[in-house]
């Protein structure tokens, strides 16, 4: 496998996901625990049928059992789990099957709406087949798979598995069982269970953009625990959230952001889409009705787009009517894209400053702070 791919012009090293360092450290042990042979690498099946070699940091007798440890590497991708200590080792025990199990540092799952059931820890379906592939090879149908993450529960602060019910340490992923450099589709994958997760007990959803807007949301009466943080990807987490039985989506973030979508933006990541200047222009001229050539000329000169507030201020337009205006035209075309009802909270920097559906089908909202 070619180690290293060509990103926008940049050369970047792949790296190989916890499930991939699981499984490795999993047949280290097996062949430290059957031939008593230490290997410095092992050859691991990714699921696409292609061989890797991962380096096996080290070994230890740890409480009678013997594992092998691999340094997590995801290369150059931004991941918390880079370079943390995955260990294994197996239990040959008369269960009938193999049990996955954990003593340090792996979630255990406590909700429904995950691939893995409640109760169980949070080994994905995937990382669990190579595992059992590499039991297999060894002709071992039954016992003890342990997993174990050092530090995993101080790095499961860093992530989102609380919210997905995970508790207490992170997860064992991987579908292909390689970390691609600033891969969008492993990050749009990576919602998919946060969406499933809100859709067990909720018929609505939150669409937050990142901390800061979760941070907003959380100030007014009715901040639910409904929300998922889907970053850029709107339309992406619009169409999973609907597929998903979801009757109503409420979208918060800032109205820099969040005005793409009046153009049907729906990644907001200004390499695919930077039209914030141009919507605006649009939006004020739909709203005043007439067109003042030189306010739209500072509206489409703006370097900074929160500047557009002193615009509205020094026109004399009323900021809250004119985002009330805009939340409605963005709830408007999104509900008949997708038809489906749609809450728009636009925010500045810290408070919503609208928040409307389509056809003043809206919430009526107070901070709680006050």
């Amino acid at each position: 496998m070619e180690w290293y791919v060509n990103v926008n012009g940049k050369k970047l090293k792949r790296g190989f996901t916890t499930g991939t360092a699981a499984t490795a450290a999993l047949k280290a042990s097996v062949l430290f625990n059957k031939y008593n042979i230490k290997p410095d690498n092992v050859n691991i099946e990714l699921p696409n049928g292609e061989l890797i070699n991962i380096p096996i940091y080290k070994y230890e007798i740890i409480s009678g059992l013997k594992y092998a440890f691999v340094k997590k590497d995801a290369g150059d991708d931004a991941d918390i789990t880079n370079q943390c200590l995955i260990y294994c080792s197996f239990k040959y025990e008369n269960l009938n099957n193999i049990i996955f199990d954990s003593y340090e540092g792996v979630g255990k799952i406590t909700k429904d709406g995950l691939d893995i059931s409640k109760g169980e820890f949070a080994i994905n379906p995937i990382p669990r087949e190579m595992m059992k592939k590499v039991l297999n090879e060894e002709n071992i149908k039954n016992g003890r798979v342990i997993v174990n993450v050092k530090n995993g529960e101080i790095l499961a602060k860093k992530t989102l598995n609380e919210n997905l019910g995970i508790i207490d340490g992170i997860s064992i992923l991987g579908t292909t069982g390689i970390v691609e450099p600033m891969n969008e589709n492993a990050w749009k994958e990576s919602l998919i269970p946060h969406i499933s997760i809100v859709s067990k007990q909720f018929d609505t959803i939150t669409l937050l953009l990142g901390g800061k807007g979760l941070s907003i949301y959380k100030k007014y009466s009715f901040f639910k625990e409904d929300y998922i943080l889907c970053g850029n990807h709107i339309g992406y987490s619009i169409e999973k959230s609907l597929e998903m039985g979801i009757k109503k989506i409420h979208i918060l973030g800032s109205f820099q952001k969040l005005i793409k979508l009046a153009g049907l933006n729906l990644n907001t990541d200004s390499r695919y889409t930077d039209s914030k200047n141009e919507l605006l222009a649009l939006l004020y001229i739909l709203f005043t009705e007439k067109y003042d050539k030189e306010v739209i000329d500072k509206i489409l000169n703006l370097k900074t787009i929160y500047n557009f507030l002193d615009i509205l201020k020094h026109n004399d337009i009323n900021i809250k009517k004119f985002f009330i205006f805009v939340s409605e035209y963005i709830s408007h075309k999104l509900s008949n894209k997708f038809n489906a009802e749609f809450v728009i909270s636009l925010c500045d920097k810290t408070q919503i400053i609208s928040h409307r559906g389509d056809e003043q089908n809206y919430l009526y909202f107070r901070n709680t702070d006050q």
